[in-house]
């Protein structure tokens, strides 16, 4: 079923619509919220409450064909919380294993991928999640974030650039094959 008709059919309140929204998008957001946080246990809490949330409020979205960037930026502003909620907490123990990789690229090469992108500061993380992880166009990252498209295209070429120095081989025109990917 289409996406919008998904859309008007959640916003009647209709359950199984959104059940189908919720297993159309819960992993490109797990995987946004991975990349913002550095739990996955945080990640998945992130991403249920935004579920949650854009449940209780889907009568405020205006424009159906929108759903995936109102709900990107409800994660991140679920992460961005957590990630604040974080700094106050001491952290006794991780959890005991990571989730399999669902990208063709090795379970290693993607935790290096994934560790790379935390290390980016809070703009270019966002933007380099919801544009890759989440597969928002430009536009409805901007759109997502509130800033201009414009200035999400330089933080893209900014985050990738630094991506390319974190994982890149040893010369500085090639690049790992991961970061190729994401870079598509």
């Amino acid at each position: 079923m289409e996406e919008r008709e998904l859309v008007k059919r959640a916003r009647r309140r209709e359950a199984d619509a959104f059940t189908a929204l919720v297993e159309r998008y819960e992993r490109p957001m797990y995987a946004t919220a991975c990349s913002l946080l550095h739990s996955e246990w945080d990640a998945a809490d992130a991403v249920q409450e935004s579920f949650t949330e854009a449940f209780e409020h889907m009568g405020e979205l205006r424009n159906p064909d929108r759903f995936r960037p109102w709900l990107s930026r409800i994660v991140v502003n679920k992460c961005n919380q957590k990630y604040r909620d974080s700094a106050r907490l001491y952290l006794v123990e991780e959890p005991p294993d990571r989730p399999a990789p669902t990208d063709p690229v090795s379970r290693e090469e993607s935790f290096d991928l994934i560790q790379a992108v935390r290390q980016l500061d809070d703009d270019h993380r966002a933007t380099v999640a919801l544009r890759y992880f989440c597969d928002l166009k430009i536009d409805e990252v901007a759109e997502a974030l509130g800033c201009p498209a414009g200035t999400v295209k330089s933080r893209l070429n900014r985050a990738l650039a630094k991506l390319q120095l974190t994982l890149g081989a040893g010369t500085a025109g090639s690049v790992r094959p991961d970061v190729q990917e994401v870079a598509r």
